[in-house]
């Protein structure tokens, strides 16, 4: 199966939804988390949502 097509598992969705409720804490846009982090801001989308 193509592992893009496997549904999210929750352990990704919680990651996520930790790493937003962190980063939505601290007085850092996004676009400059993600500098600081070593990412590119569509990666850190994608942990946000869950996706990779």
């Amino acid at each position: 199966m193509n592992p893009s097509l496997e549904p999210q598992s929750d352990h990704q969705r919680h990651v996520g939804q930790r790493l937003r409720q962190v980063l939505d804490a601290l007085p850092l846009p996004y676009v400059d988390a993600a500098t600081v982090m070593g990412v590119s801001k569509q990666m850190l989308r994608n942990w946000m949502a869950g996706d990779s």
